[in-house]
């Protein structure tokens, strides 16, 4: 038997702006699934519904790109799948040369 294991909703949203002033740009996202039950032959059971939001902020100087941002930014930690750890929030820098 095939089980799917993915909610019936899901909604993304984004807002953001690469260049909002002198070489300084940021994006908002939002994330949000419903509850959904979670079936497989390691373990059954309720996956809760979560709420996320994710930012960064960036800064262009010549052909680099600096980037500053969390996914999950405030921290609620939620499963992904019964019997997993918990996933909280994540926070990176990044320096792209283009």
């Amino acid at each position: 038997e095939t089980n799917f294991n993915t909610p019936e909703h899901k909604v993304k949203a984004s807002f953001g702006k690469t260049d909002l002033f002198d070489n300084f740009g940021f994006n908002i996202n939002w994330r949000w699934n419903d509850a959904f039950l979670w079936e497989s032959t390691f373990a059954d059971g309720m996956v809760t519904a979560r709420s996320l939001f994710d930012v960064q902020v960036n800064y262009r100087h010549g052909k680099s790109t600096f980037k500053l941002g969390a996914a999950n930014v405030l921290g609620h930690e939620y499963l992904s799948a019964p019997g997993v750890g918990t996933i909280g929030a994540q926070y990176f820098v990044s320096w792209v040369i283009n």
